[in-house]
């Protein structure tokens, strides 16, 4: 009867101990470090939010096959609006930006997302998706030497020759993944990834703000720096403290636009990652521009 009861009392502890480092296992790997204050104050209310998903998602089927590139843009930045929006409703309630369960609004709203032209967003879909969906396959790719994974509620972005790996949360948006040869026959890497969306004070009232990503093999970092700082008109421009290290950054007034440049250079190349957003929006969203910096790994 002792023995039993000791066992008993054994087999307690080890499933609380268990429970307690599986919940924080998990708590770790929700978005991998980066801050939730931004999801606070969503675009639109949990009721917008369903009631429209539905009533866009009717607008996208009966008006898609008119779409082409240029004419996508509109629908693709709404689209995200609301994805953002959802996102910020699920932390509310659940403390997790990814359901543990299949997700109907999420799997119609990444569905979506693939068809509009956003990178890596059939690997969402395949995560939210019923059991009974078709998984979708990706339909816009990345350039050859860069690949896109996912990594719990996270889009994993490297290099496959290694020099740099990019991490950041599934709700924001990959624009564009550019390779090309510049004029001077440097070559160079480009990402144009948004961030969640948030009002702002611009006529629509409310944006995403923007995170662009360059690397350039080994070379001249003043040429590197000079020529991306007139590429953003900012040659004008005040220091900011940025972590350890600084930024530049400057404000066009007649477009409210604040924009903050950030230089690395490594023996692997150089590096920019720049950072815009209208008044407002700009504010909302550079705590995640500051986790997405902290969470650059370039060699």
């Amino acid at each position: 009867m002792k023995d039993r009861l000791i066992l008993r009392v054994l087999m307690l502890v080890c499933v609380l101990v268990s429970s307690s480092a599986k919940s924080h296992s998990t708590d770790d790997l929700i978005m991998m470090g980066y801050s939730s204050e931004p999801l606070a104050e969503p675009v639109f209310d949990y009721t917008y939010t369903m009631v429209d998903s539905a009533t866009f998602n009717n607008w996208l089927n009966a008006n898609y096959k008119n779409l082409d590139q240029k004419s996508m843009k509109g629908p693709r930045e709404y689209l995200y609006y609301l994805i953002s929006s959802y996102i910020s409703d699920l932390h509310s309630k659940t403390g997790k930006i990814l359901p543990d369960e299949p997700d109907l609004v999420l799997e119609s709203l990444f569905a979506w997302s693939e068809k509009l032209g956003v990178y890596g967003a059939n690997q969402f879909y395949n995560k939210v998706k019923r059991r009974s969906a078709p998984p979708i396959a990706p339909l816009v790719l990345p350039p050859e030497g860069i690949r896109i994974t996912t990594m719990h509620d996270m889009y994993r972005i490297e290099a496959e020759h290694g020099n740099w790996t990019l991490l950041f949360p599934y709700y924001f948006m990959i624009g564009e993944i550019k390779q090309f040869v510049a004029k001077d026959g440097t070559p160079v890497q480009l990402l144009i990834i948004s961030t969640g969306a948030s009002k702002d004070k611009s006529e629509p009232g409310r944006s995403q703000a923007t995170l662009m990503f360059v690397y350039s093999p080994p070379g001249s970092e003043k040429k590197f720096k000079k020529f991306w700082t007139e590429q953003f008109a900012a040659k004008e421009n005040q220091p900011r403290q940025l972590g350890e290290s600084s930024s530049l950054y400057v404000y066009q007034e007649d477009a409210l636009m604040h924009k903050e440049l950030y230089f690395q250079s490594t023996p692997s190349g150089n590096y920019l990652t720049a950072y815009l957003g209208v008044d407002g929006t700009y504010q909302h969203n550079r705590q995640h521009f500051l986790d997405f910096v902290k969470k650059i790994n370039v060699k």
